[in-house]
Order: structure tokens, then C-alpha cells, then sequence
């Protein structure tokens, strides 16, 4: 069994760092600008 392998159901590390940031600045927008990406980008991995 690998240890990088990657189970169902568990987030990933961006994953989780996007829905952070959600909580914290309050909005998709306001946590793309602090993790330097895209909201569409910030919006796709916190809803999966």
C-alpha cells in the first residue's frame, strides 16, 4: 500500500487549505486573493 495513495472520501491537503481560508476571510472571493488563486478554483474544491 502506497502512502501517497489517496482514499475516497477524505480531502485533500488543498482541499482543506481552501475551505480554511473560506471560513476564515468569509467568501470565495476574499480567500482566492489570500491563497493567490482563482475563485472558480477556491469554489470547485471546497464543494467537492
Amino acid at each position: 500500500m502506497q502512502k501517497t495513495q489517496e482514499y475516497r472520501g477524505r480531502a485533500s491537503i488543498e482541499e482543506l487549505d481552501a475551505f480554511i481560508a473560506v471560513i476564515e476571510t468569509g467568501s470565495f472571493t476574499e480567500a482566492a486573493r489570500a491563497l493567490e488563486r482563482d475563485a472558480t478554483i477556491i469554489s470547485r474544491r471546497v464543494s467537492r
